[in-house]
C-alpha cells in the first residue's frame, strides 16, 4: 500500500541538546572567589559552583561565572575606576617611593613607600575618595628589579630540584610573586637564600605536588523512582588541601564513574532535570584505598 501527500509528524526530544560540560580545576574556583570578593559579589565557594553551573551565567569577558545583574554591576563599578587607573599611575611615577597602582574596585589603589601628609593632602584634593592611599614596605622599581634577575637565572631552579614558571611584581601585595608548579618547603627555601629574600618574596602554584598516595574509585548511578536512567551532571570535588582534582562528567545514562581518584573525601554535586525541574543532590563520599565506591542515587522531582 503506497500513502502519498500526508505530513507525518516526527518524534522531537523535548529537552535540548545539552552543550559538552565545562570543565575547571579548583585553582579556577578561587580566581573566582577572588575576583568576587573584590567587586563584592557573594563568594563562597557552594555559591560560586552554583552559579558556574546556571546556564544564566556568562564567562565574558572577565573569565568568571557571573549571572547577568552580577554582570552588570562589575561593568558599572569598572566603568570609572578603569578610566582612572592610569591617570592615578601617570601621576604617581613621578614621585620617589611610588611601589604601584592598582583597581580596588569602586576605587583605585596607590602605594608609596613614603606616603607623606602632603602627599596624601594633594591626591585627596585632585581625587577625593576615588582613590585610597597605600604604605608599602618595597618600591615599585626595587620589585621590578628582582624580577629580571630571578627571571634572568630562570635554569638555576632545576638545580633546586623545581622549575620556574614565572616571575612578577604583584602591586597589590607588594611583592615579587614568584610562580612555580607546586608547593616544595626544600625548594622554596633554596631559592630564597639564592636570590637573597629579605621578605620581598611570595609563592604561587598550579597546584599541590603530585599525588603519590593510595587512589580508589567511585561509580555513582543515578535513577528515577521508578528505577529508569536519569541525565545528569556530575562534578566531583574535593577540599583537601594535598589534591587538585575536580571533575564534571555528564552521562545520558546516570553513569557517572571517577576512577584513580587519591583516597580523600570527596563532595559530588548531581544536577539533572525531571518533569522540567532543574535539580540538584549532593553526597558526601570518603574513598577507601584500593576500592571502587558504589552508590546508587534516587532522582525526585
Amino acid at each position: 500500500m503506497l500513502v502519498a501527500g500526508c505530513d507525518v509528524p516526527r518524534a522531537t526530544n523535548s529537552l535540548p541538546p545539552t552543550p559538552p560540560p565545562r570543565t575547571f580545576t579548583q585553582q579556577d574556583v578561587q580566581s573566582w572567589i577572588r575576583f568576587r570578593v573584590v567587586y563584592g559579589l557573594r563568594a563562597d565557594a557552594a555559591y560560586v559552583l552554583t552559579v558556574a553551573a546556571d546556564p544564566a551565567a556568562s564567562f565574558d569577558p572577565y573569565h568568571v561565572p557571573l549571572l547577568p545583574n552580577e554582570l552588570a554591576a562589575v561593568a558599572k563599578s569598572d566603568a570609572s575606576a578603569d578610566s582612572l587607573l592610569p591617570v592615578v599611575r601617570d601621576y604617581a611615577d613621578d614621585f620617589p617611593g611610588f611601589a604601584g597602582a592598582w583597581l580596588d574596585s569602586p576605587r583605585v589603589a596607590v602605594a608609596f613607600t613614603d606616603a607623606t601628609p602632603e602627599r596624601l593632602v594633594e591626591i585627596h584634593a585632585l581625587f577625593g575618595d576615588h582613590v585610597l592611599v597605600r604604605v608599602a614596605e618595597f618600591d615599585l622599581t626595587t620589585l621590578q628589579d628582582h624580577v629580571r634577575t630571578i627571571r634572568a637565572d630562570s635554569t638555576w631552579f632545576v638545580t633546586a630540584g623545581t622549575k620556574l614558571i614565572d616571575a612578577s611584581a604583584d602591586v597589590a601585595q607588594n611583592r615579587v610573586q614568584v610562580h612555580v608548579p607546586y608547593p616544595d618547603p626544600a625548594a622554596e627555601a633554596s631559592v630564597r637564600a639564592h636570590f637573597g629574600d629579605s621578605g620581598w618574596m611570595v609563592f604561587a602554584y598550579d597546584g599541590p605536588a603530585p599525588w603519590t598516595g593510595p587512589l580508589g574509585g567511585l561509580h555513582v548511578t543515578i535513577r528515577d523512582e521508578a528505577g529508569a536512567p536519569v541525565a545528569a551532571q556530575c562534578l566531583l570535588a574535593t577540599n583537601d588541601p594535598r589534591v587538585q582534582d575536580e571533575t564534571t562528567v555528564y552521562s545520558e545514562g546516570g553513569e557517572c564513574f571517577f576512577d584513580d581518584l587519591p583516597a580523600v573525601a570527596w563532595t559530588l554535586r548531581i544536577d539533572y532535570d525531571l518533569d522540567g525541574n532543574r535539580k540538584t543532590i549532593n553526597r558526601e563520599y570518603t574513598i577507601p584505598a584500593n576500592e571502587v565506591t558504589q552508590d546508587v542515587v534516587t532522582a525526585v522531582t
